[in-house]
């Protein structure tokens, strides 16, 4: 992955791996389109060796049961 990394975007994977490697840490990524959200959740969990699971939610009326075995 080709990225280019500044000192705000160290920060916070510096934040994101601190979470990761919590004992039952959870974080709520929250940004606009494009700023790098994926990106440095991807290296972050490249950095403490844990694989990366993406979860799709669309708007279904119902609750499909693969999106439950997934969370």
């Amino acid at each position: 992955m080709d990225i280019v990394l500044f000192e705000d975007a160290l920060a916070h994977v510096i934040k994101i791996v601190r979470v990761m490697t919590t004992p039952f840490g959870h974080a709520l990524c929250v940004g606009l389109g494009g700023s790098g959200r994926k990106s440095l959740s991807i290296l972050g969990a490249f950095i403490v060796n844990m694989s990366v699971m993406t979860i799709t939610v669309t708007k279904k009326y119902k609750i499909d049961p693969d999106w439950m075995e997934d969370l």
